[in-house]
């Protein structure tokens, strides 16, 4: 695999220059050679990339890549490092998923082992939402394209794979339910609302003039408490009939109450 890193840019320039000499057969030839090795390339990449390495080429590499080229790099770069450049392929990812979830037979019913024996049902696609600065799966939270976990993701699926960090979960796949969000940003809430009203400060109070406090009423509280008497008998029947006599409830207990509204 380390010799086809060699030989792809030497493929290049041969086809390039039988391009100029006009042999379109053996152009062909060398364009079904070029994308295997270019395919076994970044199947080698992954591999590395499983390990936590990365594939930095050698000296004896030829001349700079074309833009074409830098893209194809950093579209199949290693997760393994941040890459700033990482530049996601929306349409693809949708096509792969769409082809993922044909293959894991998406709205197909499963059977289900209860306690009672076995039912039919349907498994539920795994939410994913793109945005055009990062990803939201499940209930989130939050993944930008910066992240390498993110990368990873993207570059898996991209790539037609269920995302590695998955599979210990769903070790036979899983349908997903994409949002296609490319032309919006996410923006993160506040976990905190802000106080709407004007904030205070403890020992930060102001003074303030005699003549700004309004003027003082005197009350008693026997003026309180006789409205408080009336407003409770008035609640009361003001007399009932038991075992054939008339009792006057209202009186009662207004003699009762005598201290209290006397005073008033």
């Amino acid at each position: 695999e380390l010799i086809a890193v060699d030989r792809a840019p030497t493929a290049l320039h041969s086809l390039r220059a039988l391009e100029e000499a006009g042999a379109p057969q053996r152009v062909q030839e060398l364009e079904r050679s070029c994308r295997t090795l270019q395919e076994q390339v970044w199947e080698m990449e992954r591999f590395l990339s499983d390990y936590g390495m990365v594939w930095v080429g050698s000296a004896g590499d030829s001349g700079p890549a074309s833009p074409q080229e830098e893209e194809e790099e950093v579209s199949h770069g290693s997760g393994a490092s941040v890459n700033t450049l990482f530049c996601v392929d929306f349409d693809l990812v949708l096509h792969r998923v769409r082809e993922l979830n044909a293959l894991v037979g998406e709205g197909e019913c499963h059977v289900e082992v209860t306690q009672g024996g076995a039912r039919l049902a349907r498994r539920s696609p795994v939410p994913l939402a793109l945005y055009s600065n990062g990803i939201v799966m499940f209930e989130g939270p939050f993944r930008p394209y910066e992240e390498p976990g993110t990368q990873q993701c993207i570059l898996d699926l991209m790539d037609g794979y269920f995302p590695s960090e998955l599979q210990g979960r769903f070790p036979d796949g899983v349908a997903f339910q994409v949002f296609d969000r490319r032309h919006e940003a996410f923006q993160e809430r506040p976990r905190w609302a802000a106080f709407p009203g004007k904030g205070q400060v403890v020992g930060g109070a102001k003074e303030r003039s005699p003549d700004a406090i309004g003027p003082v009423v005197e009350t008693h509280p026997q003026q309180g408490c006789g409205r408080q008497t009336e407003h409770f008998l008035n609640r009361l029947p003001e007399r009932v009939v038991k075992a054939g006599l008339v009792v006057e409830v209202r009186d009662a207990l207004r003699s009762m109450l005598q201290p209290c509204t006397a005073d008033g």
